[in-house]
């Protein structure tokens, strides 16, 4: 077996002779891929999206992670993915048909599509159901550290994010572009890393306004199907967010399913801050250049008597 086919079969992704004609896993020898996208529509955007990385997005829904989590759907999960999808659907109906386009450019379904995009808020209702993970689900947590010069901000400032998923997510993500059109409709200037058939904006993602911020995935004891995905939340909080206080408006809404620690840069503004979110709550700190600032995959200031109104 050469190393290639060793190191997909110890991954868990099952790729056909096709596939591996095709495509080479991310490694330090196969550094992940940059993909550009121009376009007028959501659907448009998603098109593209699906047909540059159809051969990664069909070898991550194959991967041990993703069949455990369609297996969860197909049976104590059934009702839960069909609320999310409804709450969802509703609030992002421009998300939706961007997702219809991807599946369409990398012949999976859209239901495949929708879950890549809501593995946030489904792995922790999953867990929550009492459902435990497949062998070879090796979990990880993601970290950010914030630095500033001891003369200020404006002596120099940095922000380092370690996107420590796993060993099986990591060979198929990908980074990603996206510039509208002249008339184009829903369509944003952004870019980040994206990881296989979900939206730029979940994943480390900045914009044309110097804004970037990276996500770190909280795990709370309670989530909830009938709220709104992770993701999605972030995607349009960040959009057109022009400075550091229209991303925290735009994050700390009511509604969230799951819950997330959010780190946020504005490179103009010369400001850093992480911003915890769990369904209603939030709790928000700024880096205000006094020494170091640590985030980490577990809520660390959150004040869970703090709700914001509904």
């Amino acid at each position: 077996m050469s190393n290639f086919s060793k190191m997909l079969s110890e991954s868990g992704a099952k790729l056909d002779g096709a596939h591996l004609r095709e495509f080479v896993v991310n490694s330090p020898e196969n550094p992940p891929p940059f993909y550009y996208v121009t376009a007028t529509t959501p659907f448009d955007v998603g098109v593209q999206h699906g047909v540059l990385a159809k051969e990664r997005i069909r070898a991550w829904i194959d991967s041990v992670e993703m069949q455990s989590l369609f297996d969860w759907i197909a049976m104590k999960g059934t009702d839960a993915f069909a609320e999310m999808k409804r709450v969802n659907g509703v609030e992002f109906p421009a998300y939706v048909d961007e997702m219809k386009g991807i599946a369409s450019g990398a012949d999976v379904t859209l239901d495949q599509v929708w879950v890549l995009n809501l593995i946030n808020d489904l792995e922790n209702l999953m867990t929550q159901s009492g459902t435990p993970r497949k062998p070879g689900e090796v979990q990880k947590g993601c970290s950010d550290e914030y630095a500033v010069s001891p003369d200020g901000y404006s002596a120099g400032f940095a922000h380092g994010h370690n996107d420590d998923w796993s060993p099986i997510a990591k060979q198929f993500w990908y980074f990603m572009a996206v510039e509208p059109q002249p008339g184009a409709r829903d369509v944003h200037s952004m870019a980040g890393v994206v990881y296989p058939g979900t939206l730029v904006g979940w994943s480390p993602t900045w914009n044309k306004h110097g804004v970037l911020f990276t996500q770190n995935t909280l795990l709370p004891v309670r989530s909830r199907p009938d709220g709104l995905a992770c993701a999605f939340v972030q995607r349009r909080a960040i959009i057109t967010a022009e400075g550091m206080d229209d991303v925290i408006a735009g994050l700390t809404v009511p509604g969230w399913s799951d819950g997330a620690s959010m780190n946020v840069v504005d490179v103009r503004g010369k400001r850093m801050a992480n911003v915890e979110l769990w369904e209603e709550a939030f709790s928000a700190r700024s880096h205000r250049g006094d020494g170091q600032l640590f985030a980490f995959q577990r809520i660390q200031t959150l004040d869970k008597s703090r709700w914001l109104s509904s």
